[in-house]
């Protein structure tokens, strides 16, 4: 898998985060997503991972741990299951486009 790639899978997904609806991220996901951000500032990587694979156990379907587990994985350069958590938080997160895609009917 390209880091191109990744890198556009990943702005896909975050992009996602914003237009999923009014909805809030339960507490635990909004936590956990922040303590992951932590550990893998300060090297922790593969707890970052295992933590928010432990979390997603219980919230299978959160886009905002999905992207940050990728977005870590990708930092690992454990690329394919990056790729898949991107892919995952796209078909989770529901889109809304306010701007004509400029594609022909």
């Amino acid at each position: 898998m390209s880091r191109r790639i990744l890198l556009a899978l990943s702005v896909l997904a975050c992009c996602s985060l914003g237009a999923s609806g009014s909805e809030t991220a339960p507490a635990p996901v909004v936590r956990a997503s922040q303590m992951a951000r932590h550990l893998a500032s300060v090297q922790k990587s593969q707890e970052a991972i295992e933590l928010l694979t432990t979390v997603l156990r219980r919230f299978p379907d959160s886009a905002e741990l999905l992207v940050r587990r990728g977005q870590i994985r990708t930092y690992v350069e454990q690329n394919d299951a990056a790729c898949d958590d991107f892919k995952l938080a796209l078909q989770s997160a529901t889109f809304y486009f306010s701007v004509p895609l400029g594609l022909p009917s």
